[in-house]
């Protein structure tokens, strides 16, 4: 095997895009791709890593114009090894390169309709005007999906005020024929919206967090981390976006149709699910803290040797949490079966089974929230299919071991160890997991949600099909 020269393999990839060889550079990533294998350093994994997914960004290119070129293979293996790549970063990773990945990552995200994904990549950089450019861009592609007239409008609004600022830096957007695709996005924007309304300040009101102090501490970490299920939340993190707003959108049903109420408890449940579990893994933090919990007091339990730890009511929730999430991904993808009629078989129904359906591919050409819940559903493993995400084989593994065998968390923050009987994952791994999880759940209820909305505004009106209105629960009828 020929030795590991990073500087020369990026040499290469660059070389042969100049020449526009398609099949040179497939054939290059073959014969480098292995030195992921290696004992290498973690960070120029990374930078190997992301220089494979760059590539395979660059066959894509220098195939836009081939009608039977297999797209979805190529973005599949790009957005796999970007992951890698952010995966195996470190905490102080370059500034050069790490800008870079995250930019590649979030457009290649925002190609296939995983919104929200990129505008978290494009909110991790600062000061870069590329990426505040397209998160622009996607902010005013993301706006007019949504059903509430507030809601589109501040994102049209944010959206313009990101790609302004990015053309403060118009001669480095030159330099990379960027300038005038975001001066024409601009330009689409004002034909839109008023200006004067684009051009105004924001006027929020400032809400209390909270009565307790705990609750206060929850709501504000939930608006940090964006995990209201509240589009505003990417690009906001005051109080006034901290609360659960997306619901079921107005929907259209034939006239001697009961299915409004089915629809709404499944929904109700899917979100009733999620905040639950979302406490549950807030109150698990305080493990961290090494409170003890009453549940414990006087549990016989036996300590281990090795560094290992044994579960306590804490660490239990993270454990419980990480199912839950799962669950409600086949949760959605019931609904997506129900809704969409493709008639699966009920005893058989899995994520990943439902959304690679060919119904749900063909709703997913038209329809740019469902694209990206179809995309999502790649950062799921199962098995016959190809996934996006680095880690998902371990993700899949950690529930199943969680179910039937034996997972034992360790003291320190070495990754995840497999076997045929047992998983060792430190604490922190198993929380990191659950909350990465906790996203991508969040992420799908949300593209559920606004892809109904999108579907259900292409329904004719006519006198056979009815708008039925619902009436808000009160929190004490809850």
């Amino acid at each position: 095997m020929k030795k590991f020269d990073l500087d020369a393999i990026l040499k290469k990839s660059d070389e042969l895009f100049e020449k526009k060889d398609a099949t040179a550079i497939l054939s290059h990533i073959n014969s480098i791709k292995n030195f992921l294998n290696e004992d290498i350093e973690l960070i120029k994994k990374a930078q190997l890593a992301y220089s494979i997914g760059t590539s395979f960004e660059d066959v894509i290119t220098l195939n836009k114009d081939n009608p039977k070129f297999d797209f979805e293979k190529y973005l599949e293996k790009a957005l796999y090894y970007f992951d890698y790549a952010f995966d195996n970063m470190g905490n102080e990773p370059p500034k050069a390169l790490y800008e870079q990945l995250l930019t590649n990552y979030a457009n290649a995200c925002r190609s296939c309709g995983r919104t929200i994904k990129a505008i978290e990549m494009y909110n991790k950089i600062k000061y870069f005007p590329m990426s505040q450019g397209n998160l622009g861009v996607t902010l005013s592609h993301f706006a007019p999906v949504q059903y509430d007239e507030v809601h589109k409008g501040l994102l049209f609004k944010e959206g313009y005020k990101q790609i302004k600022d990015a053309l403060k830096s118009k001669d480095y957007l030159k330099l990379h024929g960027a300038d005038e695709v975001f001066e024409n996005e601009l330009k689409r924007i004002e034909q839109i919206v008023r200006i004067e309304y684009l051009n105004s300040k924001n006027k929020f009101k400032k809400y209390n967090w909270g009565k307790s102090k705990t609750e206060k501490i929850y709501r504000k970490w939930l608006a940090e981390n964006g995990l209201y299920l509240n589009v505003l939340n990417d690009i906001y993190k005051d109080s006034f976006v901290a609360y659960d707003f997306l619901h079921l959108p107005s929907m259209l049903y034939n006239i001697d149709n009961t299915r409004d109420e089915f629809d709404c408890a499944i929904m109700n449940q899917i979100k009733q699910e999620y905040v639950s579990a979302r406490y549950r893994l807030f109150e698990s933090l305080n493990y961290i803290e090494r409170k003890n919990h009453i549940a414990d007091k006087d549990v016989e339990l036996y300590e281990l040797t090795n560094n290992l730890m044994s579960c306590n009511y804490y660490e239990n929730l993270t454990r419980c949490c990480f199912k839950d999430f799962y669950s409600i991904l086949d949760r959605i993808a019931y609904f997506v079966n129900q809704y969409f009629n493709l008639n699966l078989d009920l005893t058989d129904v899995s994520f990943r089974k439902v959304m690679e359906n060919k119904v749900i591919k063909e709703v997913a050409k038209n329809n740019l929230m469902i694209n990206g819940l179809y995309w999502s559903s790649k950062d799921i493993f199962e098995d016959k299919y190809q996934t996006t995400k680095y880690k998902s084989k371990n993700y899949a593994k950690l529930r199943n071991y969680l179910e039937h065998r034996l997972v034992v968390t360790t003291i320190n923050t070495d990754n995840i160890k497999i076997n045929e009987n047992e998983i060792f994952i430190s604490q922190y791994e198993l929380f990191k997991y659950t909350f990465d999880l906790m996203k991508i759940v969040r992420e799908c209820i949300i593209y559920l949600i606004l892809g109904i909305n999108v579907e259900e505004k292409k329904k004719p009106k006519d006198k056979e099909i009815i708008n039925l209105t619902r009436t808000k629960m009160s929190d004490d009828l809850k």
